[in-house]
């Protein structure tokens, strides 16, 4: 008799073992069936990696005591990594991904879109957690992300020449402020009408001036410099006191304005 429950027992014992993983075993979570939750996609589709050589991209670091954050950006790519003493997050933006990956003691995980699909993927041992340490390093990351494009931002001025009739003096004047060559390329100029102006390869001399005309060059009399760049034609105006110039760099951030009270 005491044989045949000693069996019984051993059975059921094994059966608790088989059924249950051991914490140091990978999980592999895709959640309930629901519109709702992350879809796992194909590996194709979270293997694909965003790459941009520092050369090719604004580049800018912000430390403090217990975290690095480092955005490198083009005007079609942004990569961000954000290190802290409890996770590090790294987040790849394109025209058709957007994607965040968190590494922690408590496992990995990447989450995003591509193509228009969710996808996601964790490995590791407590998805809550790592989930949860995303939603907050998300929103710190947005937090660095608006510091680090201040100190992107190059130290431009702009200034309307105050015009009482639409003779060609009427102009728009760029100061760069930097010992260094401005790329105005992309960069728009918008009135307060809407207006807008799409610069084209064009630099600002260091430390130097360029004046935006709303005539064509046959129009103007004035002779360039080293030191003092002149656009013309471009068909925007700031023709009477309540109008404001806005300058955006490619990444459509502002830089700089001015208004004429």
């Amino acid at each position: 008799m005491s044989s045949n429950l000693e069996t019984v027992v051993m059975a059921a014992l094994l059966t608790v073992l088989i059924s249950f993983p051991t914490v140091s075993q990978q999980i592999d979570y895709s959640g309930p069936s629901s519109s709702q939750s992350p879809v796992i996609s194909s590996e194709k589709d979270l293997d694909r990696e965003i790459s941009i050589s520092d050369d090719e991209a604004s580049k800018v670091t912000v430390e403090r005591h217990d975290s690095i954050y480092t955005l490198r950006e083009t005007p079609s790519k942004r990569i961000e990594v954000l290190e802290t003493p409890s996770a590090e997050m790294t987040s790849e933006l394109t025209e058709n991904i957007s994607m965040y990956t968190v590494n922690s003691p408590y496992g990995t995980l990447r989450r995003g879109m591509v193509d228009g699909r969710k996808v996601s993927k964790f490995n590791g041992a407590n998805r809550s957690k790592v989930n949860s340490e995303l939603l907050s390093l998300k929103d710190e990351m947005e937090r660095y992300r608006s510091m680090a494009r201040q100190e992107m931002l190059p130290n431009i001025e702009l200034r309307i020449t105050e015009s009482k009739t639409s003779d060609p003096d009427e102009r728009v004047v760029i100061d760069n402020d930097e010992t260094q060559p401005v790329n105005l390329n992309s960069w728009t100029l918008r009135n307060s009408d809407g207006d807008t102006y799409e610069f084209d390869s064009f630099e600002v001399p260091a430390l130097g001036t360029t004046m935006v005309y709303t005539e064509p060059k046959s129009e103007i009399n004035v002779t360039e410099t080293d030191q003092n760049k002149f656009v013309y034609g471009t068909g925007t105006d700031w023709d009477s006191y309540s109008e404001e110039a806005t300058l955006f760099n490619s990444r459509g951030v502002e830089v700089a304005e001015d208004n004429i009270q």
